[in-house]
């Protein structure tokens, strides 16, 4: 039975069906799509209303959770740096000059 979960960007999520661990990238309400992006790095968009028909559970991110990111060296980040502490940016065009 698939869980009613909402798609958060930055957040993990495991697929029950297959056993991948995905993070969501991005959500175009407008478009009615969610991309994520699997740990591989492989990235894939579908349709919100398919989103609700996965089995899906919420996940904390892998240990290594820089597997995606492509540039990080996770060697040259401070123990402090956590992958939450990275998400819940404010959209561009809601960022104030100073």
């Amino acid at each position: 039975m698939a869980r009613k979960l909402r798609p958060t960007v930055g957040d993990w999520y495991r697929d029950r069906d297959n056993d991948l661990y995905f993070t969501v990238v991005a959500i175009d309400a407008d478009g009615g799509t969610v991309e994520l992006q699997h740990f591989d790095g492989d990235l894939e968009e579908f349709e919100l209303t398919e989103w609700r028909h996965h089995d899906l559970e919420a996940a904390e991110a892998p240990e290594d959770w820089t597997g995606p990111l492509d540039t990080v060296d996770p060697d040259a980040w401070d123990d402090e740096v956590k992958p939450q502490d990275l998400r819940a940016q404010p959209p561009l065009d809601q960022v104030t000059e100073e």
